[in-house]
């Protein structure tokens, strides 16, 4: 439903080790959607996240989307300082 990028100042395998250190992922990502990571200046790491409610309670997918996308877009946030800083 929604998706955002950032680029972070460090090698595409030290961003991918990170990433993948599931014993560590709860300092940076409570919860996780889909992640893209590609090379270039930095590490683009874009993370995409699928969601919506059936029948009635469709009608407050839009408001729990924004949330949703809001703590994504605090954890790609928390992933770039913790990388960053280390």
């Amino acid at each position: 439903m929604g998706s955002k990028s950032i680029v972070i100042n460090r090698p595409v395998r030290e961003v991918f080790a990170r990433v993948t250190d599931l014993e560590h992922a709860r300092e940076w990502a409570p919860q996780m959607g889909k992640m893209h990571l590609s090379a270039g200046t930095g590490t683009k790491v874009t993370q995409s996240t699928e969601m919506g409610l059936a029948g009635l309670l469709g009608i407050f997918s839009p408001l729990i989307a924004g949330e949703a996308q809001k703590e994504e877009d605090a954890e790609l946030d928390r992933l770039k300082e913790i990388i960053e800083r280390s």
